[in-house]
């Protein structure tokens, strides 16, 4: 038995090195690992700097009239005007979505309907200096009945769906009674874009963080509304942040309403 003792003692110590060996070339979890397990706490909006404001949109303004006149003002104290949720230095933003949905804000009113209405800027010859002209697109109405707060307002599916690289404009309109010229209305722009990156499916808030690390405003607004509140508690605060990023001011996302059918 003696005999073999020096032969096990070499195995042993065989062994022993082989799993040293294979333990330190075990690889470590890369950066892009540890990243897809991170917790999101917070979604910032990240503009491009190839990002321009298109010569004929106009921002997320109104009309002097920023309700209907039979509407009562608001008991809630929350005087916020009627507006577009889309960063204020851009007025607009860019889109993956072939029909994106876009997101205002409705203070108290008496108005029965919304009008979402799209036009089409179409291409100019170079070195030409006139604006854009804009053609028609598509019109949606959609039922609010006196309804307030944060909405959510998505073009029908009969509707011609964005094209990459073109840019629209779209207006919110208030219809009070009938639709009229100096109905209350709001307007930004829109550009659809193509992928950057791939997005894998997941959580609406690491979504939300994606798009905005990639400048998608209305992605990532529309990522965030779809969050639920039970799910992420401090979505309130996340919410804030992102406006906040984008240049506007904090807005409740609670009571938020999406319409995304549009009447027959």
């Amino acid at each position: 038995m003696s005999t073999y003792r020096p032969f096990f003692k070499l195995m042993t110590v065989g062994l022993l090195l082989i799993f040293s060996q294979t333990t330190l070339a075990a690889p470590l979890p890369s950066k892009t690992a540890v990243k897809k397990n991170r917790v999101i706490t917070r979604v910032i909006f990240r503009p491009p700097l190839s990002n321009k404001r298109p010569d004929r949109t106009t921002g997320a303004g109104t009309r002097d009239s920023r309700r209907c006149q039979k509407s009562t003002p608001s008991t809630t104290g929350k005087n916020l005007p009627l507006m577009a949720l889309v960063p204020m230095q851009q007025s607009g933003g860019l889109t993956l979505s072939e029909r994106p949905t876009f997101w205002v804000y409705l203070p108290e009113n008496s108005a029965k309907q919304v009008v979402l209405n799209i036009q089409e800027q179409e291409e100019t010859l170079q070195g030409d200096r006139s604006e854009p002209p804009l053609k028609p697109h598509s019109q949606t109405f959609f039922t609010i009945n006196g309804a307030s707060g944060l909405m959510g307002l998505t073009p029908s599916e009969t509707s011609p769906p964005f094209k990459i690289g073109k840019t629209y404009k779209w207006a919110m309109v208030l219809v009070c009674e009938k639709v009229h010229p100096d109905n209350p209305v709001v307007t930004a722009w829109v550009q659809r874009v193509a992928p950057v990156g791939f997005l894998k499916p997941g959580p609406a808030l690491a979504q939300a963080s994606w798009y905005g690390e990639q400048g998608l405003w209305y992605d990532t607004l529309t990522a965030l509304a779809q969050t639920k509140l039970a799910q992420t508690p401090d979505l309130p605060q996340v919410w804030d942040e992102f406006l906040k990023s984008g240049g506007l001011e904090p807005i409740p996302m609670d009571a938020a309403r999406s319409y995304f059918v549009a009447l027959p």
